[in-house]
């Protein structure tokens, strides 16, 4: 089970990004404690929403609806607040993971023979610095970032449905391994789909590259309708 679970391509991606997330562990400690502070709040606004309607239909005193309310505000007013200050230190982390990226990624072409640059092409070498950093930098700054969220969120309303109906919250749990395994059957489809297009889009960013800087040659030639066609079929 240990060995599957290391062996799973995701687990290997982010075991990958550690030695450059190493370096953010302030920035992540506190994008984690935004997080948290977060789910918190998401989740107690439709409790709060609960008691007020409660208090509407139970004929309780006007104070006791007047401080719902003001929660409700306090608590919109501090989702903006968090949704701001979690975007902007993702964002800066993910650039920088990308920046560092790109910075290993040129001194490990710097030592490759010049063999493999003319093999490889431009336009493909091109796109891993500028693509694929940005992908990584969309990985950090979406991806981790939404499925720690989603977890804590999920956890947070089920520790919610038991507090309020542990019938419901039991129905819910049952359902969550279904999706999960719905996931783990559709994630590999995804996967090789990804990275076909990401084939696609590496030849085609080599053709583009290199024919742009001859296209003076191409027109030359009247070789226009023939160009065309080519970038027609690599999109295929």
């Amino acid at each position: 089970m240990r060995r599957r679970i290391l062996n799973n391509p995701s687990v290997k991606t982010v075991a990958r990004l550690m030695p450059f997330l190493h370096s953010e562990h302030r920035r992540l400690l506190f994008a984690a404690a935004l997080t948290l502070t977060l789910t918190v709040v998401e989740v107690s606004a439709p409790l709060l929403i609960g008691a007020a309607v409660d208090s509407i239909f139970g004929n309780t005193d006007g104070s006791t609806l007047q401080i719902i309310v003001g929660l409700l505000f306090l608590g919109a007013v501090a989702r903006l607040f968090l949704l701001a200050r979690q975007r902007r230190v993702t964002g800066e982390i993910g650039e920088n993971v990308a920046a560092n990226i790109r910075n290993r990624l040129w001194k490990h072409l710097l030592q490759l023979p010049l063999d493999y640059t003319r093999r490889r092409g431009s336009g493909r070498l091109l796109l891993r610095f500028t693509g694929d950093a940005r992908s990584v930098q969309r990985l950090v700054t979406q991806g981790l970032v939404r499925v720690t969220q989603d977890v804590l969120l999920g956890l947070a309303v089920l520790a919610a449905l038991m507090w309020i109906n542990w019938r419901m919250a039991a129905a819910i749990a049952v359902i969550l391994p279904v999706y999960g395994l719905i996931f783990a059957l559709l994630n590999p489809r995804l996967r090789e789909a990804s990275r076909r297009v990401r084939g696609r889009r590496s030849r085609i960013s080599a053709y583009l590259h290199e024919h742009i800087a001859g296209m003076s040659a191409v027109k030359a030639c009247v070789r226009q309708a023939d160009e065309i066609g080519n970038l027609e079929g690599l999109q295929r």
